[in-house]
C-alpha cells in the first residue's frame, strides 16, 4: 500500500493538466491500468483489466483524444514533477533523459521482405 500511496502523491502533481475533475479520474484510471495492465493491447487492455464493456472502451478512447486534458500542461506538470522528485543530471545547458527501451522481437515466423537464409529453407 505504500508503493500506491507514493504513487497517487506522484499523480495528483498531474491535476492541473485536466481542466475537469472529472476527467483527471478517468486519467488516474488510465495510468492505473498503464502501471498494471498484464498484457500490451492498447486500450483494450485497460478495459479488460477493470472489466468495462463497450462503454468503458469508447470513454477511454475519448479521454486519449479530448481537449480536456491539456497535452502540454501534461508535459509541464510531468516535467515538473520528475525534476522535483529526481536530481537532474545536465550536459551543459541540457538536461539528460535516459529510458528505458525495451526491444522484443516479433512473434511471427514469416515477416514480409524478409527472405530466408538458404540453409534455414528445409528446416
Amino acid at each position: 500500500m505504500p508503493l500506491w500511496t507514493a504513487w497517487f502523491d506522484a499523480v495528483r502533481a498531474l491535476r492541473p493538466a485536466s481542466r475537469r475533475f472529472h476527467t483527471f479520474l478517468w486519467m488516474i484510471l488510465a495510468l492505473v491500468g498503464l502501471s498494471c495492465r498484464p498484457e500490451r493491447a492498447g486500450v483494450t487492455s485497460l478495459v479488460r483489466l477493470f472489466g468495462f464493456g463497450n462503454r468503458g472502451y469508447r470513454r477511454f478512447l475519448h479521454l486519449f483524444h479530448s481537449r480536456a486534458l491539456d497535452l502540454d500542461a501534461l508535459t509541464a506538470c510531468w516535467r515538473g514533477c520528475v525534476c522535483g522528485s529526481f536530481e537532474p543530471v545536465a550536459v551543459g545547458e541540457r538536461l539528460v533523459c535516459l529510458a528505458d527501451g525495451i526491444k522484443a522481437p516479433k512473434e511471427g515466423r514469416k515477416m514480409p521482405a524478409v527472405k530466408l537464409a538458404p540453409s534455414a529453407v528445409g528446416e
